[in-house]
């Protein structure tokens, strides 16, 4: 076994970076983004999420577990699920709005026709600028979608936000302390919004 702690040395600094990210987190945010998404579900809303890169990946992943995690909590066909649906998971849609349009409308022009008062517009940004994800959570505000972000410290002051009305901030400046830490965010937000629902 090797046992050169040397070696591991930037491993280490790595996962140090990222628990005193996980540790900054305001465990609150996270709770009203459960209490608001618990609101979407009662109201027959759907929550949009949309990101870039890892970010996209996220969003589905988010989208999975929102409406899976509804089956845990009862098999009743009368109950209200929570309806859920990640922006980037129609690659053809994203080919024809990025080609025919531009890539910052590709979140956007589907929000124009979707979103509304009962639903919520969830953007994730690790640099919290990504100017697709702007322009969409500016198009939900403008339709009375209630707006949500995941993001992080890369600039002090965030664009994203200024447009949302809840945030999680993951006080990181290295994208991908930021990135680990918004799925361990994820995770607590889906505990938290179960225990919502077990309420009831």
């Amino acid at each position: 076994m090797r046992e050169n702690v040397a070696e591991v040395a930037g491993i280490n600094a790595y996962l140090q970076r990222t628990r005193t990210a996980l540790a900054a987190l305001q465990p609150l945010d996270i709770d009203a983004i459960a209490h608001r998404l618990h609101d979407v579900r009662l109201a027959g809303g759907t929550v949009f999420l949309f990101g870039n890169g890892a970010c996209a990946a996220l969003s589905e992943h988010m989208a999975t577990d929102f409406i899976k995690s509804d089956l845990a909590v009862s098999d009743d066909p009368q109950r209200p699920r929570l309806r859920a649906s990640s922006l980037n998971a129609n690659s053809a849609m994203l080919t024809a709005l990025g080609n025919d349009q531009e890539y910052e409308l590709i979140f956007s022009e589907q929000l124009r026709g979707l979103a509304g008062p009962a639903d919520m517009a969830f953007g994730l940004s690790a640099s919290g600028a990504s100017p697709n994800v702007l322009r969409a959570l500016e198009v939900a505000r403008s339709a009375g979608a209630g707006t949500a972000c995941f993001t992080g410290k890369i600039t002090l002051e965030p664009p994203i936000a200024a447009l949302v009305d809840l945030a999680v901030v993951v006080e990181s400046d290295a994208i991908d302390v930021i990135e680990d830490a918004h799925v361990a965010v994820h995770h607590a937000l889906l505990r938290r919004y179960l225990e919502l629902c077990g309420d009831e």
